[in-house]
């Protein structure tokens, strides 16, 4: 399969899934992967989603970008996340 050229580095990317698919002997291989990248001037969060059709008579790919300002994506995770505080004493349970 072919390594799509795009605006976010594949080497320092954070893989969060990948699919590897093929229905029948005869249908060409479905190839999926999401993954976070920080964008160059650390400025962005960058969720790439990048769908890969390949057979021996050809291939398509197409690569989906969203990106968030890391400030926004830092405040989020603080709003939404859970919570866990350790210390010099030992972890502490979850609030």
């Amino acid at each position: 399969m072919q390594a799509a050229n795009s605006q976010a580095d594949h080497a320092t990317s954070l893989i969060l899934n990948q699919r590897t698919s093929k229905v029948c002997d005869d249908e060409p291989v479905l190839f999926q992967e999401s993954r976070l990248v920080l964008s160059s001037d650390l400025q962005r969060v960058l969720l790439v989603r990048y769908i890969e059709q390949y057979s021996p008579a050809g291939s398509q790919w197409v690569e989906y970008f969203h990106s968030v300002p890391v400030a926004a994506f830092n405040q989020w995770i603080m709003a939404n996340g859970e919570l866990h505080i350790e210390h010099s004493e030992g972890p502490a349970s979850p609030l």
